[in-house]
């Protein structure tokens, strides 16, 4: 697993509908990284990282980063829901897509500290 690779997952927490979630950073020494997911563009959204359809092959309409439910995770997780068909794989983003979202995760208000945090001990900028 590294950076950019994306899964579409349903959590629990998050509704009846699969989103797309992909890892922000490659995993860290510890086993962690942060996952972030897209939903459907909508007027009172964090507008930081808008995607449009050809961004990524999922995309079908204006989508955003929904940095508010970025999560640090054990990949060895995620590893478990893609061996058992809860996390399928995708195509991963494309390295241009992927460092504007991670560029966007230290400039919307809505990126918790500790994954701002997380993402600058693994290397990536702010």
């Amino acid at each position: 697993m590294r950076a950019g690779d994306c899964w579409l997952i349903q959590f629990p927490d998050c509704g009846p509908k699969a989103h797309l979630w992909f890892l922000l950073a490659d995993p860290q020494p510890g086993g962690e990284s942060v996952i972030a997911s897209l939903t459907t563009l909508r007027h009172n959204a964090d507008q930081t990282v808008i995607l449009q359809p050809g961004d990524h092959a999922f995309i079908r309409h204006p989508s955003f980063v929904l940095y508010s439910d970025c999560r640090i995770i054990a990949v060895a997780e995620l590893a478990k829901l893609a061996a058992t068909g809860l996390a399928l794989p995708q195509q991963p983003f494309a390295a241009r897509v992927l460092a504007e979202i991670q560029s966007g995760a230290f400039v919307s208000d809505y990126t918790a500290r500790k994954v701002v945090n997380f993402l600058k001990a693994a290397g990536i900028g702010g």
